[in-house]
């Protein structure tokens, strides 16, 4: 009977001492970081090397050396900084390339979101690496425009409509001559193509011409 009583005893004690541990691993896991802090005042230009990911990103001022990688439509400023997309994007963080710094937003990225700030470099590095794995599977951001946008788009990656005029021979390789609304500009094609009078979507990238007029340099040219 004695026996019965201390092992019964012994294994209260053991359910309360578990009870305790887990108590106290629970609180440790849920407390927030003593590296970390939740603030609504932040900018991106406090990441050196920034690799941007956001799903939504509006009125943010994107850094000049930045990485950029976005899961929809962007219509902020493209100066100075590398722009792909990905649909495998889940989420919106910034982490620096090689300081321990992070971001890790609580909505979109835009002025007064609640951002985690964090320096805690395991964090980190598993956010840099999902950062690094979506950009080397995402493919250049490529961005819908008139004709009469295209000078604006300087080596960028753009998509427009128009009708096809003319082909003809240019420098080992073909120019499309494409108009809309009035408006004319060179797509730069390796081969010919029997469009004419024929509406075409172009995708490509807009290249400066020695006559001073942007071209653009097609990836592809397909029915409308």
């Amino acid at each position: 009977m004695v026996d019965v009583l201390w092992t019964l005893i012994g294994f209260l004690i053991g359910v309360v001492a578990a009870a305790i541990a887990v108590e106290f691993g629970l609180k440790k896991f849920l407390s927030p970081p003593e590296n970390s802090k939740l603030t609504t005042v932040w900018s991106l230009s406090e990441l050196p090397a920034p690799l941007i990911a956001a799903r939504t990103i509006s009125g943010a001022n994107v850094p000049k050396n930045a990485r950029l990688l976005t899961a929809g439509r962007y219509t902020g400023a493209r100066d100075g900084f590398d722009l792909r997309t990905s649909g495998e994007l889940k989420g919106n963080f910034a982490v620096d390339a090689n300081a321990a710094r992070a971001l890790i937003f609580l909505g979109d990225i835009a002025p007064g979101t609640l951002a985690l700030w964090t320096i805690d470099e395991r964090l980190i590095e598993r956010l840099r690496s999902e950062f690094n794995r979506l950009w080397g599977r995402s493919v250049d951001y490529v961005e819908k425009v008139e004709i009469a946008d295209v000078p604006k788009k300087a080596n960028l990656s753009v998509l427009t409509e128009g009708t096809v005029q003319d082909v003809v021979p240019y420098r080992g390789s073909y120019l499309l001559r494409l108009t809309d609304r009035g408006e004319t500009v060179g797509v730069l094609v390796e081969q010919p193509v029997a469009m004419n009078g024929k509406r075409v979507a172009v995708t490509g990238i807009v290249r400066a011409s020695s006559s001073g007029y942007p071209l653009i340099e097609a990836v592809e040219v397909r029915a409308a």
